[in-house]
């Protein structure tokens, strides 16, 4: 008879006793990696079904008995912590959610996990590859997009987000005019 403990990731530590005597207390740990937070949300499991979740890390079953044999895991959830977003042209750096924007003729907004970018004049030398980095704890994330300004363009916000989890992307705010005509979106 033996209580086997496991952990699903995320986790940290060292692996669990495999087996653990009946009458004594059997304590298994859940290390959540960092980003989960100081608000942590741990889900505990046997035999794949729901035992109880809470903030508690840990679940300590004792004295054990043959009743509590079983394959034991967690599940750790919180929150992606927020991402600092930079965006790039051409590999020169236009605008940070970190700093307001110097770049002549740009007009940034930063908000939370969002970098708004207006270029006032847009011009055929604004054209070309941007790209957004999002980065956080946990690393970053880039997402590169190519521009053509050939069409007739008039003010043009656009900006670019993090969707948490590894995303970023971007997003065209504005309006643009093909052949005379203006279209929105």
């Amino acid at each position: 008879f033996g209580v086997k403990m496991s952990t699903l990731l995320p986790h940290r530590g060292g692996a669990p006793s495999p087996e653990v005597p009946e009458g004594a207390t059997a304590t298994m740990n859940c290390s959540a990696v960092p980003w989960v937070g100081d608000e942590a949300n741990y889900t505990w499991y046997k035999d794949s079904r729901w035992l109880r979740e809470g903030p508690a890390s840990v679940l300590v079953l004792g004295p054990v008995s043959s009743a509590d044999a079983g394959f034991y895991h967690c599940r750790a959830s919180g929150v992606h912590p927020p991402a600092a977003l930079a965006l790039y042209r051409r590999g020169h750096l236009l605008a940070s959610s970190l700093a307001t924007a110097s770049t002549p003729g740009l007009r940034a907004a930063a908000s939370l996990n969002a970098l708004r970018l207006e270029i006032v004049a847009l011009g055929p030398e604004d054209a070309g590859e941007y790209s957004c980095v999002a980065t956080n704890p946990l690393g970053n994330a880039t997402a590169s997009a190519y521009f053509d300004t050939r069409s007739e363009w008039g003010r043009t916000p656009w900006g670019c987000f993090w969707g948490g989890g590894g995303s970023v992307g971007f997003q065209v705010l504005g309006r643009w005019g093909i052949i005379g005509r203006g279209l929105r979106f």
